[in-house]
């Protein structure tokens, strides 16, 4: 993770900007595209079985082959470029739901006014992954970090990121007075 922090470029990147935590999903998340692959290939040897080596079977293997190939790289493609950046200065959503279907969603830290994980069900509870919801200022949408691994500490992460931010803005302005000369009483 850290050699891909090194390699990584963001978006739009703002001046004095630093990534603090870059997420993916959780690994748990390519379960159901390697189980429907699965399935394609126990349908393969099931048809085999019942029709024997013939044009047809071999023709169903191609495309049960073909099929599962493609599966198997949408997952990985959309898991390796489905990001959610924590930056010092705001929170960026790259939401790719397809080859050719990316949304981006960001928001500022100090819009941010509330933030909340939550994890549903026996397999996020026990692999450790769920959601962080992060509510903003003049939005009713928000953005939804999901099925992301470890979402209490995601929260405290971007809690702490905005206490952060929160007093370099408030000691902003005693620093630029202090470098002009000017003494505060």
């Amino acid at each position: 993770m850290l050699n891909e922090l090194e390699d990584f470029n963001l978006p739009a990147e703002e001046k004095d900007e630093e990534i603090i935590l870059l997420m993916r999903k959780h690994h748990f998340t390519l379960f159901w595209p390697f189980a429907k692959t699965l399935g394609i290939i126990l349908l393969f040897v099931f048809i085999y079985l019942f029709f024997g080596l013939s044009s047809f079977t071999i023709l169903v293997f191609f495309i049960s082959l073909a099929l599962a190939i493609y599966l198997i790289y949408e997952a990985f493609f959309i898991f390796k470029n489905d990001l959610y950046i924590l930056t010092n200065k705001r929170i960026i959503d790259i939401d790719q739901k397809g080859f050719f279907n990316r949304s981006v969603a960001e928001t500022d830290l100090e819009k941010i006014q509330n933030t909340k994980y939550e994890m549903k069900g026996l397999s996020q509870t026990f692999f450790n992954f769920g959601n962080v919801i992060i509510k903003t200022a003049g939005s009713q949408e928000g953005i939804i970090l999901e099925k992301i691994a470890n979402p209490y500490e995601v929260q405290q992460k971007i809690i702490e990121a905005q206490k952060n931010k929160a007093n370099l803005i408030q000691n902003k302005p005693e620093e630029e007075k202090k470098k002009k000369g000017v003494t505060l009483r």
